[in-house]
């Protein structure tokens, strides 16, 4: 490396020499220039206007350094660049002295070809406190060398973390900008190559505790310990938000609010006559006040697009006490929806909770008598786009079931979030049964016997103990089988009523509980009775007694009575209004007093 260098410096040389035997024609001079004569062929001393993010060498400004930008300094440097081209004398100065000469024509056909030992800071002996109070000043200082051939445009920075956290680019409390001449350059222009770096009344903004400090140069660093005390009575902590947002310029839940505006007032009291201090939280979230006298505070925080929160707090002498606060958003969102009955009760008017189960945020909507939906908003809901929030509902009456929990609901600042929906099922019951007649028929082919089945025969389930029309709750209709089911009553009392052509209408009160079947069966009598006659005769009459006979259909207790006065021995009877029986027939029986009775059986009436 050391040959392919020197054998660079001196095709440099000789490139340059050649430029100042033209440039000396040119202007009328004659004889070849020695490497003195070139040097005296610098340029002025560079104008001091840089930074680090400065390229040196790069005097054509194409953030590269190449062949153009050599060429351009080996004409500064012999007096022959073209003044109308672009130059930036700043870059040219590659080794910092303060002149552009023969030495930055070298330096930078050394960077264009790779071998120069560019620009390198170390920094050694830090002198740092080992303690400070928290909010104090502190001076930190230490040397600083440039150990590279061309010089070294930098920010020194001063960076302080809590022990064990990184010290990277997030910890800087401090930077300075350093422009140090190359190793070896004698007498440069306040850029020496050796230096120390000082910097004063820095402000230490942290909570106590242990910390690092340190300074770093982009190339090398030196740390040391750091405690960090108070004075007095403290109150420290964290701000964070309460919720989450969608914008990445809010903090999510949790996430600490910086800048955020800390004041203590006196007692418990905000008002601006009571402050005693103020700070502002950092870029963690934190924040801390010191050298408070034993007493009570008012703690309050503010920050913008955040509701302000207070809280009041006991300082003992020389006691610190943590007091952190989750900030609402200044906007809030809300949320909506609908509940709905499947299956109402006119009597009974339902109210329904809608609770945000995170933030204890709720409402109420009321369903009364037939409404079956009813919408609700729950408005001022913490933003939270995260995870979400479970949203709830809950019903004050025991005959519904609540519905599942919404979860994942999110909430955006100022935003609505709908379709909140909610859905109860009623517990209900039901009522069951068989429709069959209750006799038999001499036309079975047409009409039921008795014990079978009545098709077609017509429910109506009524509230209460009533058959109004206006109390009308379900109807249906007999299977071919005389079977019928009435479901999703609420748990109350019903009258039943069945009807069916050429059948007597029958009912009865029925109680439903919730769950539970209730079976009601039903035995129609036909709507056309058939009748019973004959005659009576007695053996024996009594001239002066009248005998009266009782006629019984024995089976249904249908009966009726005739009298026999004095001679007659015979007289006719009629039944009216039996039930049809042609299957096994009645038993009639006939009796009167001094008189054997006599019966007859398979009486069939039709």
């Amino acid at each position: 490396m050391t040959d392919t260098r020197e054998t660079t410096r001196g095709i440099v040389l000789a490139t340059i020499v050649v430029f100042s035997v033209f440039a000396l024609a040119f202007v009328g001079g004659a004889g070849a220039a020695s490497t003195d004569d070139v040097d005296s062929l610098a340029s002025q001393t560079a104008p001091d206007n840089v930074t680090a993010d400065t390229i040196l060498g790069d005097v054509n400004g194409n953030d590269n350094v190449g062949l153009s930008d050599a060429i351009l300094i080996q004409e500064e440097v012999v007096g022959i660049r073209d003044p109308g081209t672009a130059f930036d004398a700043d870059t040219a100065d590659l080794n910092r002295d303060g002149t552009i000469s023969l030495t930055d024509a070298i330096l930078v056909q050394e960077k264009v070809v790779g071998i120069l030992n560019e620009g390198e800071i170390t920094v050694s002996n830090l002198d740092a406190p080992d303690t400070a109070q928290s909010g104090s000043e502190i001076d930190v200082s230490a040397d600083l060398e440039n150990l590279g051939d061309e010089g070294a445009l930098q920010d020194v920075e001063v960076r302080l973390a809590p022990a064990g956290e990184p010290l990277d680019e997030n910890a800087t409390i401090a930077t300075e900008f350093v422009d140090m001449a190359a190793s070896g350059t004698s007498s440069p222009v306040d850029r020496p190559a050796q230096t120390t770096i000082a910097l004063e009344n820095l402000t230490v903004e942290v909570p106590a505790g242990e910390y690092e400090i340190g300074i770093f140069s982009d190339d090398d660093s030196e740390t040391t310990p750091l405690t960090v005390t108070v004075a007095g009575g403290t109150v420290s902590g964290t701000v964070t938000a309460s919720g989450n947002t969608s914008t990445d310029q809010t903090p999510g839940s949790g996430e600490p609010i910086s800048g955020a505006n800390v004041t203590v007032y006196e007692g418990n009291s905000t008002a601006p006559g009571d402050e005693v201090a103020n700070a502002t939280t950092d870029a963690d979230g934190e924040y801390v006040v010191g050298n408070l006298s034993a007493g009570q505070y008012t703690v309050e925080v503010s920050a913008s697009d955040f509701g302000t929160d207070s809280a009041l707090v006991s300082l003992g002498t020389d006691e610190g006490v943590q007091q952190d606060f989750a900030l609402d958003y200044a906007e809030a969102g809300s949320i909506n929806g609908n509940v709905t009955l499947d299956v109402v009760d006119g009597n009974e008017d339902v109210t329904v909770t809608v609770e945000v189960t995170e933030t204890g945020d709720s409402t109420q909507v009321t369903l009364a008598g037939e409404n079956d939906t009813a919408s609700y908003t729950i408005s001022g809901v913490d933003v939270n786009v995260d995870d979400g929030y479970t949203v709830t509902a809950s019903a004050d009456s025991t005959n519904y079931t609540d519905p599942a929990d919404a979860t994942g609901v999110l909430v955006d600042v100022g935003e609505t979030t709908g379709n909140v929906d909610f859905a109860f099922e009623r517990l209900t019951g039901s009522i069951n049964g068989t429709v069959t007649a209750s006799g038999g028929t001499a036309q079975p082919e047409n009409t039921p016997g008795a014990g079978e089945p009545i098709s077609g025969a017509n429910v109506t389930v009524y509230e209460g103990k009533s058959t109004d029309p206006a109390d009308e709750v379900a109807n249906t209709t007999a299977g071919v089988d005389g079977e019928y089911v009435v479901d999703d009553l609420p748990d109350r009392e019903y009258t039943v009523e069945v009807e069916a052509t050429d059948f007597t209408t029958e009912s009865a009160l029925v109680t439903v509980e919730a769950d539970a079947a209730t079976t009601q069966d039903f035995a129609l009598d036909y709507a056309e009775a058939g009748a019973i006659s004959g005659t009576l005769s007695l053996d024996a009459v009594d001239p002066g007694e009248d005998v009266t006979v009782t006629v019984d259909v024995v089976e249904t207790s249908d009966s009726t009575t005739v009298t026999l006065a004095g001679e007659n021995d015979t007289a006719s009877y009629t039944i009216s209004g039996v039930d049809v029986n042609v299957d096994d027939g009645y038993t009639v029986s006939a009796s009167a007093t001094n008189y054997a009775s006599a019966s007859d059986t398979n009486v069939t009436v039709d």
